[in-house]
């Protein structure tokens, strides 16, 4: 195993709890990787807050790309070939700060997101947990792992522990949630399948406003646990008390996927040198190097012949959890095209959320006004361009229009005063 090189890639936004001051935050993030001896090097991931890269052999990275190569007759025009492990991602980078270590040149198709729990109640009330759920269930990979740390809702982050913390609780994703929350939040599939979780578990309102947070993050979490049940790729939710906690978990994490590539290698010298004719220990499943968001994208990742994942007991330990994952999902890209290619799909994303997006951010518009509207007109300038076509009253007198309630109908006769005033164009 000491021949796995490996190092995670910490986004440059990431910051430690606790921690003041601009740059300390992202400091204090990277000395708690330090401390405990964990590799890392700071990039600007487009998708996620850690990706953990390898130093594949050559012999391993001609025989990913040539799995490429069978997979798509397309994948060429995608994939190129792969860069030395020690070139810099600088397409892929941005402003991030400089590190010494290089990067290398092969990911795991794993990602973790990070938030403290007041984060997750934070972007569960605005649109940003929307809007990063989005984006992951798009993404090529085939593990995403969601990272709740500590349980402090108050803002801190860090302050009390979490009597379910990942070394103190084997379940890897909470069973209970919440009732619903009195607060507003985005009108989406994603914010209602927790909810409803929240309102089986509990129907009586919270006494607090602290209650109604840790409620709405449990309810989160186990939306996000239930997640693996609907998509190709797997979601595992992990709780933890701290960052000095995370990181543990990162390394081990990490050290089983480079026991599994030592464990591989081996059997495939061992292999070799029985047979010349031994079959390649890489082999391509489409089903997950597919992604759709309007057309089809090539993934970057192609994936060793592991023993298929199994669900883990509740009685399980966590260690064992980490190694069943690990089992199952020990597949690998190109650095350098997987960040630019999900670099390519968050701005698509974006792209096509721009409207809605934009609709929200005017006071009294709810996000059921904002879908209404992205529906039918589409942009703002195919709002913009209807209403100079059929006039005003037009507009207003549209059956779908007319639904709405007198407070959103409010919000839509400002709009379009808004619009068709000379000021404006």
């Amino acid at each position: 195993m000491s021949a796995v090189r490996w190092q995670w890639l910490v986004d440059f936004r990431e910051r430690a709890g606790g921690q003041r001051g601009s740059r300390s935050k992202h400091e204090g993030m990277i000395d708690a990787f330090r401390r405990q001896q964990v590799p890392c090097t700071s990039v600007m991931l487009p998708c996620g807050d850690f990706m953990l890269a390898v130093d594949l052999s050559p012999q391993e990275a001609d025989e990913l790309q040539q799995a490429h190569q069978r997979g798509s007759s397309s994948a060429a025009s995608v994939l190129s070939q792969a860069e030395e492990s020690t070139n810099e991602v600088r397409g892929a980078t941005g402003n991030a700060p400089a590190e010494p270590s290089p990067i290398f040149g092969h990911v795991c198709s794993l990602v973790v997101e990070r938030k403290t729990a007041a984060d997750l109640d934070a972007s569960v009330k605005g649109s940003r947990y929307s809007e990063q759920r989005r984006l992951l269930e798009a993404s090529p990979y085939a593990l995403v792992v969601w990272l709740i740390e500590g349980t402090d809702v108050g803002g801190g982050g860090a302050g009390r522990s979490a009597k379910g913390g990942f070394f103190s609780r084997p379940h890897t994703c909470p069973q209970q949630g919440g009732s619903r929350s009195p607060s507003p939040a985005p009108n989406d599939s994603d914010v209602a399948s927790a909810t409803d979780v929240a309102s089986v578990a509990s129907p009586t309102s919270p006494s607090s406003p602290v209650e109604s947070a840790q409620q709405r993050v449990d309810s989160a979490c186990a939306s996000l646990g239930m997640q693996q049940q609907q998509q190709h790729g797997s979601w595992l939710v992990v709780r933890t008390r701290n960052t000095a906690e995370s990181v543990q978990f990162l390394k081990q994490l990490a050290l089983q996927v480079a026991r599994q590539l030592a464990a591989r290698r081996l059997t495939h010298r061992e292999t070799s040198s029985a047979s010349r004719s031994a079959l390649p220990i890489v082999t391509t499943d489409m089903d997950l190097a597919r992604v759709e968001v309007g057309a089809h994208l090539s993934s970057s990742f192609c994936s060793l012949p592991l023993a298929r994942m199994t669900a883990p007991s509740r009685g399980e330990s966590a260690a064992h959890v980490c190694r069943a994952l690990s089992h199952a999902f020990l597949q690998f890209g190109p650095t350098q095209d997987c960040l630019q290619s999900v670099g390519a799909l968050q701005r698509r994303l974006r792209a096509q959320t721009a409207f809605p997006r934009m609709l929200l951010c005017v006071r009294g518009c709810s996000p059921s006004l904002a879908a209404l509207l992205t529906s039918k007109y589409g942009s703002l300038m195919g709002f913009w361009r209807a209403l100079r076509r059929h006039g005003r009253e037009a507009c207003d007198a549209d059956r779908d229009i007319r639904r709405l309630s007198t407070a959103q109908k409010k919000v839509f006769i400002l709009l379009t005063e808004f619009l068709l005033a000379k000021d404006y164009y």
